[in-house]
């Protein structure tokens, strides 16, 4: 009567007044039942308080028999679980969010007891294992479903762990019923009683598959990568050598006589009289001039082949068929080159690394 605010009379006259809606229906008649069986009652359902607030209770009605075994009357009682039920479902919630975030991360937690020798795993343990829920309940449970060749190691790493007191962690392979294999990674902790006796082993197991598959293909790119990037040096190594000997060997050479020559011309008479020594000074000069031009040749071809000026006068296109002659007239073998667009809208940095090196091959 405190509780609701009613008098005796008000609650006799309306008994079911204070129920909530919602559950009215359905507690009435379980309720009934029990009552048309002359059998206990217990159920849970809202009252509603003086202030209008609606509270969870449980509702316990027993009844009350003669030495023949009638039913002469009712007890009842109404206990307030409102902060257990609100603790419960507190505890529902943080369960809930719990195995989501275990599900979309793929680490399922697990413990095991050593005093009872008894195993708990989570929902998400046993689906990274392929597993229905409860099929763990001692240890070596878990055995054939880990890889032979890590067994010693899960073994010896748990073992060691719970002897020492130290927390632990390693990978292993698991081994699925459908024949799948996945890589786990588990952490685990040893908790230990006043007297420092470990008591019980708990921690977490992740799916880490997917993370080592992309580790193993950062690792092979990488690799790859290293590799391109050595044969990139050595080719500019090899170009930036055979560059330097066209200069020395045939640049060299060729301004090397034109220093003779004009060495040997300081030396002749300034106002030469005889004819031969006109015609030595015009056959000097000729041969300068054949080395003079065999030089521009060689700095045209060596320029071109840095960076040919076809392909900044008239693009990409027209360079690739300028080398493709070029490649023709320099090795005899027949070059057919099919370009298809008139041109290529591409930049400068992008043409020159598409135009092949005119010492390759042409595919």
């Amino acid at each position: 009567m405190d509780y609701t605010g009613l008098s005796l009379e008000e609650a006799i006259a309306e008994p079911t007044g204070t129920m909530h809606p919602e559950d009215l229906s359905a507690a009435l008649a379980e309720w009934g039942a029990n009552m048309a069986a002359e059998e206990p009652f217990e159920g849970e359902l809202r009252l509603r308080r003086a202030d209008g607030e609606y509270r969870w209770f449980l509702v316990r009605t027993d009844p009350l028999r003669d030495e023949q075994g009638k039913v002469v009357k009712w007890y009842g009682a109404s206990i307030d679980i409102e902060d257990r039920k609100r603790a419960e479902e507190t505890l529902q919630y943080s369960q809930t969010q719990l195995a989501e975030a275990q599900r979309l991360a793929h680490v399922g937690s697990w413990e095991w007891n050593l005093l009872t020798n008894a195993v708990t795993w989570s929902d998400e343990l046993y689906r990274i294992f392929g597993l229905q829920p409860g099929k763990m309940n001692l240890p070596g449970d878990a055995i054939p479903f880990i890889h032979p060749e890590d067994r010693d190691l899960v073994f010896s790493t748990v073992e060691s762990a719970v002897k020492n007191k130290e927390p632990f962690s390693f990978y292993y392979r698991v081994l699925r019923l459908d024949g799948n294999e996945r890589i786990a990674h588990s952490r685990g902790h040893i908790v230990c009683a006043e007297n420092g006796e470990p008591i019980r082993v708990f921690g977490a197991t992740q799916d880490v598959t997917e993370l080592k598959q992309a580790e193993e293909k950062l690792k092979a790119t990488t690799e790859q990568l290293r590799a391109l990037s050595a044969r990139l040096q050595s080719a500019r190594e090899e170009e930036g050598t055979r560059i330097a000997r066209e200069i020395h060997d045939e640049l060299g050479s060729a301004l090397t006589s034109l220093k003779w020559d004009l060495e040997g011309m300081e030396k002749m008479p300034s106002d030469p009289k005889s004819g031969p020594e006109l015609a030595s000074m015009r056959e000097k000069a000729k041969t300068m001039t054949r080395l003079v031009d065999g030089t521009i040749d060689v700095l045209r071809r060596i320029s071109a082949e840095l960076r040919p000026s076809v392909l900044d006068d008239l693009g990409l296109v027209s360079a690739i068929e300028w080398q493709a002659r070029q490649f023709h007239d320099r090795t005899g073998i027949a070059v057919h080159c099919d370009c298809s667009p008139d041109d290529v809208d591409l930049n400068e940095e992008q043409s020159t690394a598409c135009l092949p090196h005119p010492s390759g091959s042409f595919d």
